[in-house]
């Protein structure tokens, strides 16, 4: 480590010295890997004092300091480096860091992603450990090597409903804030919906406001006005939310906070997020058993975290009831996109899978789920949605009976709800188009699906000749592996929507919940 035991004697922090450096053969050795990764960024940058354990630390730690792979390194830059990278130690140190089963550097990675490098660069050292204390607990998340629990049902919360009845009733207040006017988009108006019907049905238990941002920079003096206001609990429903959301939410630990994203995993903030790739799975087998020549149409929104999943499950449901089946992927995220939909029909494919929720296009058709469009007319046949009103009334239930925070002290990782057709918060609904036999098919592929007599990622193990043991039928992919697909089925025609191909609103979104093939790619010179 190039250290030498004198220094602890003499309290020195550094020594002049010749160093040899043994470096080791290459190898996927994650440890290796990292090494490597270290020796690049000594190369750069003469910077030897920081270790990260996890690869692709060190790019990351790039990135937010606005450093590209191969931007040049003042001397200025290296040296606020420096007194900022120790002035964090001192105070992780202090907090007890020296007993965590991470680095300094992994510490100041997590401080820094929540608020930037400038903030260290301008604390002093009883502000800086007075920080580091309040955000404590994202830093020790760093130790998990998994850093989610994934909650698929809804049997924890549901726990609260029992306990209230032997404890006081209490009401809650509970804000939920949008990005737009619900009448703007459709998006807003689902979990308007949803806060609807929470309110409705748990009635004078929970005080429910809406509240909306005009843009990015309003979402923090929206939410502390939310507190001002009394919220208990606030729900932000759009990931964009989340950075902001966790700064506020790190200062006011009595309250809850919860975000609408997955696979960011925070301990202050809790994440949900629908399993719609289950009744995508289920919409698959429908298209492929009505298609007439084997090719249906997706309309991707945009590479994000979870949706790979579901045109992944959507193309094997429609291999399941037509092997030979094909899925041709465009996405409304591109620049210049207008019509995908009419693209399609010019390519001659009928069949389409267009959104996950009713709404219009620019021309004021109808566009609901998977469609049949023949000359401009489209005919609705089956809608996979999500219902954010059952997430909302039971997560408000297990606050006012007081089991919300207990799941907190059942694990040291972030929480996030990623509920599916079990719960009822996703669900189809078919049009009378759809034939009675393929209809009694969907309905029986759901009852499967949700008994975990079905798998939409089955994952039957394969003999060391190449044969699949199909006495493994039953086994799947893990819920993890599922939720950071990033790759396309065999029977899926297209690629995922490269960076440079988005326009600016969805690069913006790409940069918070992005699968890592479709994040901005730094070129090598």
């Amino acid at each position: 480590n190039k250290r030498v035991s004198v220094l602890k004697f003499v309290e020195a922090t550094s020594v002049l010295a010749n160093v040899r450096r043994i470096v080791p053969e290459k190898s996927d050795d994650p440890k290796v890997v990292v090494y490597f990764e270290f020796v690049d960024f000594y190369n750069k940058t003469g910077i030897n004092y920081i270790e990260f354990s996890r690869s692709g630390s060190f790019a990351e730690f790039e990135q937010i300091l606005g450093k590209g792979p191969n931007d040049r390194w003042t001397d200025d830059e290296k040296n606020r480096i420096q007194s900022s990278y120790y002035n964090f130690k001192a105070a992780f140190e202090a907090c007890g860091g020296d007993r965590l089963h991470i680095t300094p550097g992994d510490a100041m990675l997590a401080y820094i992603r929540i608020y930037g490098f400038d903030v260290i660069k301008e604390m002093s050292k009883a502000e800086m450990k007075k920080s580091v204390s309040k955000a404590w607990q994202e830093i020790t998340l760093e130790q998990e090597e998994e850093k989610i629990q994934v909650n698929l049902d809804s049997t924890e919360v549901d726990k609260a409903s029992v306990i209230s009845k032997i404890l006081p009733r209490k009401s809650v207040k509970a804000g939920f804030l949008y990005l737009n006017e619900p009448d703007a988009v459709n998006w807003v108006y689902t979990h308007e919906l949803g806060r609807k019907h929470a309110a409705a049905v748990l009635g004078d238990k929970v005080e429910t406001a809406a509240y909306y941002c005009a843009n990015d920079d309003s979402i923090e003096t929206t939410i502390k006005q939310m507190i001002e206001d009394g919220a208990e609990v606030i729900f932000t429903t759009s990931a964009e939310m989340l950075k902001t959301c966790l700064k506020v939410a790190i200062d006011n630990p009595n309250i809850e906070f919860l975000n609408c994203s997955m696979n960011l995993p925070h301990k202050h903030v809790r994440s949900y997020y629908p399993r719609m790739y289950e009744g995508k799975f289920i919409a698959g087998a429908v298209a492929g058993a009505m298609s007439p020549d084997h090719r249906v149409g997706y309309v991707g929104r945009s590479p994000v975290y979870g949706s790979i999943a579901e045109i992944n499950a959507f193309a094997r449901g429609v291999q399941l009831t037509d092997p030979e089946g094909k899925v041709y992927l465009k996405w409304s995220a591109g620049k210049g996109t207008k019509n995908v939909a009419r693209e399609f029909e010019e390519m001659g494919i009928n069949l389409i899978s267009v959104r996950d929720h009713v709404t219009k296009d620019a021309d004021n058709q109808p566009l609901y789920g998977l469609e049949w469009v023949e000359n401009d007319i489209f005919t609705p046949l089956v809608l996979p949605t999500w219902d954010w009103g059952v997430l909302y009334e039971k997560v408000l239930r297990s606050i006012i009976g007081g089991t919300f925070r207990s799941a907190d002290d059942k694990t040291n990782k972030s929480l996030i709800y990623y509920w599916g057709l079990s719960t009822g918060m996703v669900d189809l609904f078919y049009s009378s188009k759809v034939p009675k036999g393929v209809r009694y098919l969907a309905e029986t592929l759901k009852k499967a699906v949700v008994s975990e007599g079905c798998y939409p990622f089955y994952n039957p193990e394969v003999t060391p000749d190449g044969r699949i043991d199909w006495s493994t039928a039953d086994s799947s992919m893990s819920i993890e592996d599922i939720m950071n697909i990033d790759y396309l089925e065999d029977n899926v025609v297209g690629e995922i929507l490269k960076y440079e191909e988005m326009d600016e609103r969805n690069q913006k979104l790409i940069d918070i919940i992005g699968v890592k093939s479709a994040r901005k790619q730094e070129k090598e010179v």
